[in-house]
């Protein structure tokens, strides 16, 4: 029994450094090569629609304190929160200034199009007018830890929603990406852990549902595949 206590309170010591914190992770996703021959296409809107809670009961619904759940210049940053080992929502962790959830699921569904054959333009690109037209519905996109008697476990889970003329098959417009870890404390290389192999299993979810271009070629402005 004394050992029990033991281990609980060394874990929550563990927990407890900086969690309390306002924490930042600066996720990034590779850029893949552009193929010379590929299906343009451009966003015209990715829509962070998570729904924050001040004290949800699961620790998967993206939360924040202080109010801060209303605050749209903290929410589009916030991807996880801190808890210690009853469970109790500590200190939340967000992406830096200047960066957003929508930016970054942008990046991740970019590198899952160039890597299947498209080619995401920008304004200024040749062929933005003529591209096919991508909307995007986030649902979730969040991180969180669930303490454990001998070690903690934390999980990420990315959910979206693939709205307007997407090569997808009928069915396939719900996305999911998720990712489990498991150690001793929650240090910042394990929640950046985590994120970045949700991201990647997320990234090829998407890839998975993507058809292929070869099948494209009557739309317009699509480049020839070989």
């Amino acid at each position: 029994m004394r050992c029990g206590t033991a281990a609980i309170l060394i874990l929550g010591i563990a927990l407890a450094g900086c969690a309390t914190n306002r924490g930042v992770i600066d996720l990034r996703v590779s850029k893949a090569a552009k193929s010379s021959t590929a299906v343009p296409v451009k966003f015209v809107a990715i829509n962070d629609r998570r729904v924050f809670q001040l004290a949800p009961k699961k620790p998967s619904i993206p939360s924040l304190r202080n109010g801060e759940i209303n605050d749209r210049k903290i929410t589009s940053r916030a991807i996880a929160r801190k808890r210690n080992t009853y469970g109790q929502a500590l200190g939340d962790i967000l992406l830096p200034e200047g960066r957003t959830v929508e930016q970054l699921t942008r990046e991740a569904l970019t590198k899952a199009l160039n890597e299947s054959g498209y080619e995401v333009l920008s304004k200024d690109d040749p062929g933005y007018e003529t591209a096919r037209p991508l909307t995007v519905e986030i649902d979730q996109f969040w991180a969180w830890v669930t303490p454990g008697f001998w070690e903690i476990a934390m999980e990420f889970e990315a959910k979206v929603r693939l709205v307007g003329d997407w090569p997808v098959a009928v069915g396939r417009r719900r996305v999911r990406g998720y990712a489990r870890v498991t150690g001793m404390a929650g240090t910042t290389e394990m929640w950046t852990k985590v994120m970045n192999n949700g991201l990647a299993k997320f990234i090829e979810a998407v890839k998975t549902v993507l058809r292929r271009t070869s099948a494209l070629q009557n739309f317009p402005g699509a480049k020839p595949v070989s």
